[in-house]
């Protein structure tokens, strides 16, 4: 489940359970192939309703990324429960529209790579161009570099003495070796929500900021801002 959506129903955990009417949502999930009929009998036979409804909703976020829109869209066809589509729908829906908006620039803009530096017209689809880079990965200080099989492995357990992913992440090579290209990889899988690279769905949202562009006139902040609303 898309981690906007969780946090959504984390923020509003207290009104769903006491609030909802779970035996008919759950019926309009297994017409969606979302809940089975062993899953359906678990959270029912719960003696108490707010039981039932802390079961479902646990089992709620590990049903995937389809399982928010169709709980949204059980509620909204219910009368018993319209109030909480809308309360649902209010937190969620800036948050989405702009993780949305962020995906599809990043899928219009960076699925087609320059393959010189000089022409920016003459380009080749990025999966046609890409290949995995041979890296290795270790900390600033230290000599001790391993080899990592993708780009997915800077992502987890980067920083090995605190046993933590680091938050920040400095990629080193020569020009014309493929940073850039990677950058570019890197946001246009996260923005296909491509399960290959699993970490990088610990991200809500991924953005790409070109360095030559940060000045004193212009923080890392503005340029968000600039990218979100272009």
């Amino acid at each position: 489940m898309d981690p906007g959506h969780e946090k959504a129903l984390r923020d509003n955990r207290v009104r769903l359970v006491r609030d909802l009417q779970v035996k008919p949502i759950i019926e309009h999930l297994m017409d969606h192939g979302l809940i089975t009929e062993n899953k359906k009998y678990d959270i029912l036979t719960t003696p108490l309703r707010r039981d039932q409804n802390n079961s479902f909703l646990n089992q709620l976020e590990r049903l995937g990324p389809t399982a928010f829109p169709a709980f949204l869209e059980a509620l909204e066809i219910e009368m018993s429960s319209k109030h909480l589509y809308d309360i649902l729908k209010s937190t969620a829906t800036f948050k989405e529209q702009l993780i949305e908006h962020v995906r599809t620039s990043h899928l219009h803009l960076m699925t087609e790579i320059p393959r010189v530096p000089w022409d920016e017209t003459d380009t080749m689809d990025i999966d046609d161009i890409y290949v995995n880079l041979r890296m290795k990965k270790g900390t600033r200080g230290n000599n001790d570099f391993q080899p990592i099989e993708s780009f997915n492995d800077l992502f987890t357990d980067t920083d090995k003495h605190n046993r933590q992913n680091a938050k920040r992440i400095l990629v080193e090579a020569q020009a014309g070796l493929g940073k850039s290209t990677l950058v570019s990889k890197i946001a246009v899988e996260w923005a296909r929500n491509n399960e290959k690279y699993p970490a990088l769905s610990m991200y809500e949202v991924v953005f790409v900021i070109s360095l030559r562009h940060i000045t004193s006139d212009s923080s890392v902040c503005h340029n968000i801002r600039q990218l979100c609303m272009s």
